[in-house]
């Protein structure tokens, strides 16, 4: 009952963090500044955590992915997936973020399948993720009601989908050369995000954080915190058949319907097919 619970809670943790940020960007939140929050929260928590459990930090392959990994969050996620937050649906843009989870399964498929066949079920999801991928950048639209899916939504989004797989496929790797030290990839992962945000806000001659960025960024360092260590514990306890479909696609799901409920965006019909098929995608090759 207890592995159920921290199931549900990391789902909600996963969930609450889009809304949250949402909320900071439609309030003129500048996504560096949010981001430098962020990483700093993340790295100082992630390296108390490791130190906590006894985690090594100062492990090669780890800091060498995390730098790669943190190049792509600080890109795709803060700079680019955050915008999409405020120029399209929140709930197709979580959607297509997490499909980012094609990278590390690319990644297993070419370097680790040792010759195998490609079981029926990964190929359904490939194809489930390109066709959520093409409909969801070719069905912009204006229509009155429905949510502002715009050609310059749907650009912006396919390429932080791709940081996403980037990000995505460089914890991979770094799980299977370092699985001893899943924070030392962390914190190497945000200080660098860190260095790359404080960098991009220095050149834009921002001198001052505002009130919303330190809360979204802080909150959401936090949540990812309490994040890490309840996922390790339940791949101990639980089948990653069970947490990966569930903590991947569950966010996702969540906020579709919290998009068409609460924040009144309407889809078009081929927006709905396309996350529909973003998320049935995602659950197959979490199945894999």
């Amino acid at each position: 009952m207890m592995d159920l619970v921290l199931l549900a809670l990391l789902v909600l943790n996963s969930t609450a963090l889009w809304p949250l940020n949402r909320w900071a960007m439609m309030r003129d939140a500048r996504t560096e500044c949010l981001g430098m929050v962020l990483t700093a929260t993340l790295a100082i928590g992630a390296a108390a955590v490791s130190f906590a459990m006894g985690k090594p930090l100062l492990v090669g392959p780890a800091l060498l992915w995390g730098a790669v990994a943190g190049i792509a969050y600080a890109v795709g996620f803060i700079l680019i997936i955050f915008y999409c937050l405020k120029i399209g649906p929140v709930g197709p843009t979580v959607t297509i973020n997490n499909m980012g989870l094609l990278g590390p399964v690319v990644l297993d498929l070419v370097l680790y399948s040792g010759g195998k066949a490609i079981a029926p079920l990964t190929w359904v999801g490939l194809l489930a993720t390109f066709l959520a991928l093409v409909l969801m950048g070719w069905g912009h639209q204006a229509q009155a009601g429905v949510a502002p899916v715009t050609r310059r939504w749907a650009l912006w989004v396919v390429v932080g989908w791709g940081f996403s797989a980037l990000s995505m496929g460089s914890q991979f790797l770094s799980s299977h050369y370092a699985p001893e030290a899943p924070f030392a990839f962390v914190v190497s992962m945000s200080v660098v995000a860190f260095v790359i945000l404080s960098a991009v806000s220095a050149a834009k001659g921002h001198r001052h954080l505002r009130r919303e960025e330190v809360i979204a960024g802080g909150v959401t360092g936090l949540m990812m915190v309490f994040g890490i260590p309840v996922t390790l514990i339940l791949l101990t306890r639980l089948s990653a058949a069970v947490v990966f479909p569930v903590t991947v696609a569950g966010p996702a799901v969540l906020m579709l319907l919290i998009g068409h409920a609460l924040l009144k965006e309407r889809l078009s019909p081929m927006g709905w097919t396309a996350s529909v098929l973003g998320v049935a995608g995602l659950v197959l090759l979490s199945l894999r």
